[in-house]
Parts: structure tokens; C-alpha cells; sequence
């Protein structure tokens, strides 16, 4: 009688032996992540809580730090991730370094949306612009990196 090992034996082998290389290779690419520290917040505006506001955070050297950017929920709270393999996944936090702050709250204009209705900022333009901002942070492995961004008409 001829030897009757099933033929799938080997094809098994080399499904594990790639399932392996594969599990390892997506496991690998975590090692690669920049150390980052936790950074929430609260925005608001005239002592009230900013719902829907983006918060960009933008680093004042190019030290190798990466922009990032939160929106506040109806509470103002905000929590910031960085964006890792071109955006297909997030981390949370900032990597240390010091940072210039921009706040927008975009609302849909009325009507429908089109070139002559954009969205409208509903804060102080001041705010819209690192160079005018004037709010600034530092994360660090030493700070606890809560920010309270408070906004005003002055």
C-alpha cells in the first residue's frame, strides 16, 4: 500500500510558519511608536464650556514632534491622540516638546453648504492662529499635562 499522509500536512506547516511571520511583523510596528505622554483639557469661552472646538497643538521647533489636534465634547474636555502610519492608526498623547496652541469652533453656515457659505468661527479669530493665539504648553515626562485654555472677547 503506498504511503497515504495527508497532502494538507505540509500546507499546514506553511500556513503557521506565515501566520507567525505575520503576527510578528504586525507586533513590530508598535516598537517603532515615539514616546508620548497623556495631554487633556478644558476650553472655554467667557467661563463657559466650548463644545465642538478643535485644538491644535503644533510644536514650536522642528525637534521631530508632530502636530496634533483634540475637539472638546459639550463638557470642553478634551484628549489628545497623534495620528501613526499615515493616519491609519492613533496613539494617545503628545511626544515631549513645547507646543503653540490654535482653538476654531467651525459652525455650518445655514442653508446648504458651498464655496459662498463656509463654516463660520464662532471664537475670536485670535485664537484661529498659532502667531496669534498666545497659548503655548510643554509637555513632559515630569508634568501632568492638563491644559485649561480659557478663552475670552478680550
Amino acid at each position: 500500500m503506498p504511503n497515504m499522509r495527508p497532502p494538507c500536512r505540509k500546507y499546514t506547516l506553511a500556513i503557521l510558519v506565515a501566520a507567525v511571520g505575520f503576527l510578528a511583523a504586525c507586533s513590530s510596528s508598535n516598537l517603532a511608536d515615539p514616546t508620548t505622554y497623556p495631554v487633556t483639557g478644558l476650553v472655554t469661552f467667557e467661563g463657559s464650556p466650548v463644545d465642538g472646538a478643535l485644538v491644535v497643538l503644533r510644536p514650536k521647533a522642528n525637534d521631530g514632534a508632530t502636530t496634533a489636534q483634540a475637539t472638546t465634547d459639550a463638557e470642553g474636555i478634551f484628549d489628545v491622540h497623534i495620528f501613526l502610519e499615515m493616519g491609519k492608526r492613533t496613539k494617545r498623547g503628545l511626544m515631549p516638546a513645547d507646543y503653540q496652541i490654535e482653538v476654531t469652533q467651525l459652525v455650518k453656515a445655514t442653508g446648504e453648504a458651498s464655496i459662498f457659505s463656509p463654516p463660520k468661527n464662532m471664537l475670536p479669530e485670535k485664537y484661529a492662529s498659532v502667531q496669534t493665539s498666545g497659548l503655548e504648553t510643554t509637555v513632559s515626562a515630569e508634568s501632568k499635562n492638563e491644559l485649561v485654555l480659557e478663552l475670552s472677547n478680550q
